[in-house]
């Protein structure tokens, strides 16, 4: 027991590492101009190749495609169904600026 809970609690760190996404635990990012982003209480900041920022409401899964689809509920969950495909606990949402959260 002890084994395979230290093997998923290293395969979740080192999925981590190399996730292209800032989790909420990092809460906020500051652009090329100085300007700070952050995710909500439960979501998800990220950063796209161009450098904009994008935020979430709850969790995200990237679907077969390639898409960031994201739970349109605060603290959200996202699944992945092998026969139902990707269900998003309050519907499914893509990432968008207008969720991201600015300090005051």
């Amino acid at each position: 027991m002890r084994s395979s809970t230290f093997f998923i609690a290293s395969a979740w760190m080192v999925s981590l590492a190399f996730s292209p996404q800032v989790h909420a635990a990092q809460q906020c990012d500051r652009d090329i101009y100085g300007q700070v982003y952050c995710a909500p209480k439960g979501g998800l900041l990220q950063k796209d190749a161009f450098g904009k920022y994008a935020c979430s409401p709850g969790q995200c899964i990237r679907d077969d495609h390639g898409v960031l689809l994201c739970s349109a509920k605060k603290g959200g969950v996202v699944v992945s169904d092998p026969f139902k495909g990707i269900q998003c606990i309050g519907g499914c949402v893509q990432p968008h600026l207008k969720y991201c959260q600015r300090p005051r």
